[in-house]
């Protein structure tokens, strides 16, 4: 019989110690403390930025585009110089 108060005893230590050890969390921190922690919610926030960066890419395409080219030549040909004169609409 002393044995069993004797456990009783401990057991009622260990639930105590236990007790105030443990934070006390809210239904909300706990939610954001699991998912904070869970791999497969990291992966799943990854392709969903992974995703949301290809649909901006796919974008865009759809706007507009401008290439600019810009040439030198040189030369002393008067035919030469005429065509790139009026090439460049620069007749004085």
């Amino acid at each position: 019989m002393k044995l069993r108060d004797n456990t009783a005893g401990w057991l009622l230590c260990a639930a105590m110690a236990a007790s105030a050890q443990v934070p006390q969390l809210t239904l909300r921190q706990a939610i954001d403390r699991a998912l904070g922690q869970n791999p497969q919610a990291a992966m799943a926030r990854a392709d969903s930025e992974a995703a949301a960066a290809g649909a901006r890419q796919a974008r865009t395409q759809l706007l507009p585009q401008l290439n600019f080219t810009e040439d030198i030549s040189r030369g002393d040909d008067p035919v030469y110089v005429f065509g790139e004169r009026l090439r460049e609409r620069q007749f004085t």
